[in-house]
């Protein structure tokens, strides 16, 4: 970097009690532009590192401070004053302001985006005293954030009683604990703390004192606010907000590095997100390539668990994209981006999401991804298994029958399955499916991989015994090995005896087969039965594969009877039975695929139209055996435009023995007609 001095001999003294200001510091050390900063207390100079370009002073100062100041270090007419005081410190920014005009220097106010907010639980105020008026007719214990100077002006309004029912959160200074003391908040009513605060820690805040209100200033995303608000409205505690004062001769900080700089902020520097796969979570997992970029950043989102344990300059607890990318847009200046996620950025991670999200919304934004430590390949090692032969499924937020029949029928036909789950409260309700379907595994979980308490423990179906697990775990990988996987039938075709039947009317097996065969179903289709009768086509249907949803529609109780009892014999997790007459009962369903029509009770008219009002390209298949129901058919297909029509007709003849002989059994002929609506 050139150094900046040789071309601008003007002086620079940034008054630092914000993000902004350290931001701005660092920008012009990178610059090659000597400065001077001045921060208050020791742990504003503790976030501050070491440089040559830097000199650092620490202490408060008043309007006569300051001039001194100046004056000792050489200040004039052309040098730089950068007021970057907390934009609720009025009294320090009178102070700069009037030192830097009795001083002739010039004098710049850094201004901080705003971030109102609105909603049920959210109180605005103008003023410190009315906020205090407020809260001092309500119940409830208060959270104080808005810091030890102005906790007397809080406490001269509200009554003893609001005092004692009040916690101060202050920097964790003699001046600010003796400040609490004069106003008489009790020792235990002190939390002495330093910053950054997550949406995590304020709302174990709010647990542990019981907290209904919190008392804040609009401090913006550098000062946590975002964080306070997450915490509030998940919490339901009331939000009491004082305005930010009016501020209209400030700057942005891009314009003011532009100003004692002659560069805009961001001259060379392109923006980068990187997508980085943090392995389990611990300093042991996280790969050099993903150490060596967050050693760059200028700020990481992320879960609270992924977050570093060390103060980092800025850091965010947030990992959806609807949260991050806002921030982002108003937070140009940062150029060096970093979202960790958990494991790999490849492999059942939100990685793919917030891609697709920034490539959307900001195409400008150039977007890394880097490989982490799976639990899944962590697991593995741990046990000395391979992993390329297994089937994985997560149940991460999948939690449902869909993706429980998923998981069931990998574990039935492969020999290892490695399963991501996020609760002990998962295990169980997949180790009772394991035993209801009769599938005899070992079970391998993973507790806490790569923390100090990890656990690897091995869990027998045969034995009712649970494993003492920590409920609270929800950092849970397994291995299913089953010794004996079945193989899935090539051309999957049951025989008709392997349904109950009753009285209910059934579809038999040639006609069954080429109906189904005609649907043309793929992966993930949503198929209705409608007139389900003993649910042969449902139940060889849905165990085609188990991402199939199929819905049954049925109006006969019996019917429904046996299809309930097929459903439970052929362990069908993917059906659910509609009980009633179609269409009425199609109207809250999902829009189907594929719809077979077994019987129609005389009104495929009315069916069908309903089905084309849900959307287009439907796939229907149906069966026809009666006159009128061809009648019917002749009629509607007049009226209703359909596409790819195919009528085929089936005489099936089954031979039976009689004596020495074996005489064909002709059965009545069946109509099969495909089309599209």
């Amino acid at each position: 970097m050139q150094d900046r001095n040789d071309q601008k001999s003007n002086k620079i003294i940034v008054f630092a009690g914000t993000t902004e200001g350290r931001l701005l510091s660092d920008r012009l050390c990178e610059s090659g532009i000597t400065h001077l900063v001045s921060v208050v207390s020791d742990c504003g100079k503790e976030m501050l590192e070491e440089h040559a370009r830097r000199t650092i002073l620490t202490g408060r100062m008043d309007e006569a401070a300051i001039m001194s100041c100046l004056k000792q270090h050489g200040f004039r007419t052309g040098d730089f004053l950068i007021d970057a005081t907390h934009p609720y410190a009025v009294e320090a920014t009178g102070n700069l302001r009037r030192a830097a005009v009795r001083s002739g220097v010039t004098y710049l106010r850094i201004t901080r985006k705003s971030m109102p907010v609105v909603g049920e639980h959210v109180r605005q105020y103008e003023t410190l005293s009315s906020c205090a008026k407020a809260v001092d007719h309500h119940s409830g214990n208060i959270l104080l954030t808005t810091g030890s100077k102005e906790l007397e002006q809080f406490c001269d309004v509200v009554s003893l009683d609001t005092i004692s029912r009040t916690y101060v959160r202050v920097l964790p200074t003699e001046e600010s604990i003796a400040c609490c003391r004069r106003c008489g908040v009790e020792t235990a009513h002190i939390l002495a703390l330093q910053g950054p605060f997550t949406a995590d820690l304020n709302m174990a805040l709010f647990r542990q004192y019981q907290i209904v209100h919190m008392i804040t200033k609009e401090s913006g995303a550098e000062g946590g606010f975002p964080e306070k608000v997450e915490a509030a409205r998940t919490a339901g505690v009331t939000l009491h907000v004082l305005s930010r004062p009016a501020d209209p001769d400030g700057v942005s900080l891009e314009e003011a590095y532009r100003m004692l700089s002659g560069m805009n902020w961001n001259d060379g520097r392109p923006r980068k997100v990187s997508l980085i796969g943090v392995g389990m979570g611990t300093e042991a997992t996280l790969t050099e390539e993903a150490r060596a970029l967050l050693a760059k950043a200028e700020v990481l989102f992320g879960a609270p668990r992924l977050l570093p344990e060390q103060d980092f300059r800025q850091s965010f607890p947030l990992y959806r994209s609807e949260d991050i990318l806002p921030m982002l847009e108003v937070h140009p200046e940062w150029r060096e981006i970093a979202i960790l996620f958990s494991g790999d950025s490849g492999f059942y991670s939100g990685a793919k999401a917030m891609a697709a999200a920034l490539k959307e919304k900001m195409p400008e934004v150039s977007i890394q991804s880097i490989a982490g430590i799976s639990s899944v390949a962590y697991l593995a090692a741990r046990l000395s298994e391979s992993y390329e032969d297994a089937a994985i499924v997560s149940l991460h937020g999948r939690n449902c029958n869909g993706q429980m029949g998923v998981l069931l029928d990998k574990i039935r036909r492969y020999r290892k399955t490695f399963v991501l789950a996020a609760s002990t409260e998962e295990v169980r309700e997949l180790t009772c499916r394991l035993k209801e379907n009769a599938i005899c595994a070992e079970i391998v979980i993973g507790c806490d991989l790569s923390y100090e308490d990890e656990r690897i423990v091995k869990l027998d179906l045969s034995d009712d015994a649970w494993p003492e697990i920590d409920g609270k775990t929800t950092l849970l990988t397994l291995l299913i090995r089953n010794p004996n996987p079945e193989k899935r039938l090539l051309l999957p075709a049951l025989p008709d005896e392997v349904f109950l039947r009753g009285k209910a009317p059934m579809t038999k097996e040639c006609i069954r087969h080429e109906s189904i065969r005609r649907m043309q179903l793929k992966e993930g289709d949503i198929v209705y039965d409608i007139g389900g009768g003993t649910g042969s086509v449902t139940i060889e249907t849905a165990l085609l594969h188990p991402t199939l949803q199929v819905f049954s529609i049925e109006k006969d109780a019996e019917a429904c009877v046996c299809i309930r009892e097929n459903m439970a014999n052929h362990r069908c997790s993917n059906v659910t039975l509609v009980e009633g007459e179609a269409p009425e009962t199609l109207t809250n369903l999902p829009e189907p695929d594929a719809v077979f029509l077994g019987g129609c009770g005389g009104r495929l008219k009315e069916i069908l139209s309903t089905l084309q009002k849900k959307r287009n390209g439907i796939r229907v298949v149906m069966n026809i055996v009666t006159p009128e129901t061809m009648a019917e058919w002749m009629e509607v297909q007049r009226e209703m435009s359909v596409q790819g029509e195919e009528m085929v007709q089936l005489t099936i003849s089954a031979f039976q023995r009689v004596g020495e002989h074996r005489i064909p059994q002709t059965r009545n002929p069946v109509t099969i007609v495909s089309f599209v609506l």
